[in-house]
């Protein structure tokens, strides 16, 4: 239906995503006053958490929104900015990444679809902006973990000729990431696991697969899991080393969400709920990658990060 792009088909298509939404979420969670999830600290390969029998790490933004601390209790969210990223330039030395990724203002994505689609403005504010944002960073990361221009089209359904503007974009901003990436996959082919910089290894076990779909899925996750696999480590890292004083200051854990956390505190502990979750978050990322590429987290007082 998304091919065809009529009214008739957007509007069936908007009438599923409103009758998931009022099923999946609405009907059942308005049935409850406290929501949780059954939380897996070996739920995914790469090292992040999973949570499951009410996943809490992919509720839709409008569902986040509506989201709201215990009584008496005020929500902080905390982000790595820009994490993958990041862990990318470090692994790669790409010059250009880690000099884009020093300025704490840059965020490449919305610069890319700025070139791309010729929109202005310092930050992505209408809803088409952030759209425009979203497409982006989608083909950015559907070409750091191997996909081509016809897959990011598929996914983004878009053109192939928009496809290939991003990617001409990206040729320009991460070639050195691209290279580091090619000899990557080389590498863990041939010694049969691929390893993130905290020292899990994942094993490639579809790279001796007759089938090239197979064979293509173990080179993406050679590359997924050294880049992806630090984020999950540094917000579980974080987590232990936010516990303790968190609970002294009244406080504690509301979810983890891939490279996020969320925590709950009093209203008088605001200003030193939100110094002990970026001062953890920080912590938790080895001085060496701080040393190659600036590591921030962004901050959210009174918001789930919808």
């Amino acid at each position: 239906l998304n091919k065809l792009n009529t009214h008739e088909t957007r509007l069936v298509l908007k009438y599923r995503q409103v009758q998931k939404l009022a099923g999946t979420y609405l009907e059942p969670l308005s049935m409850q006053d406290f929501i949780s999830g059954l939380w897996k600290i070996f739920g995914t390969e790469t090292g992040r958490l999973s949570c499951e029998k009410r996943n809490l790490q992919n509720l839709p933004d409008v569902i986040n929104a509506l989201l709201r601390a215990p009584e008496g209790m005020v929500p902080i969210h905390a982000d790595y900015k820009g994490f993958e990223l990041r862990i990318g330039a470090y692994e790669s030395r790409d010059p250009t990444m880690i000099a884009y990724l020093s300025d704490p203002n840059a965020d490449m994505h919305w610069d890319c679809a700025k070139s791309v689609y010729g929109v202005t403005g310092e930050v992505p504010i209408t809803a088409g902006d952030k759209r425009l944002k979203t497409k982006a960073k989608s083909a950015m990361f559907e070409r750091m973990y191997g996909g081509g221009v016809d897959m990011a089209a598929a996914i983004l359904n878009i053109p192939r000729r928009e496809a290939q503007t991003l990617f001409a974009w990206q040729d320009q901003h991460i070639a050195g990431f691209l290279a580091w990436a090619k000899e990557r996959i080389v590498h863990d082919l041939a010694q049969g696991y691929s390893e993130s910089l905290f020292g899990r290894r994942r094993m490639l076990h579809d790279m001796h697969s007759t089938d090239e779909r197979l064979v293509h899925k173990a080179e993406k996750e050679a590359v997924n899991t050294p880049i992806q696999g630090p984020g999950g480590d540094s917000t579980k890292r974080a987590m232990v080393l936010l516990w303790e004083p968190l609970l002294s200051m009244g406080g504690m854990i509301g979810r983890n969400v891939h490279d996020a956390i969320d925590i709950w505190v009093p209203p008088e502990r605001v200003n030193d709920g939100a110094d002990l979750l970026k001062t953890a978050m920080l912590t938790a990322v080895p001085q060496f990658v701080k040393d190659v590429v600036p590591v921030y987290v962004d901050i959210e007082v009174g918001g789930f990060g919808a």
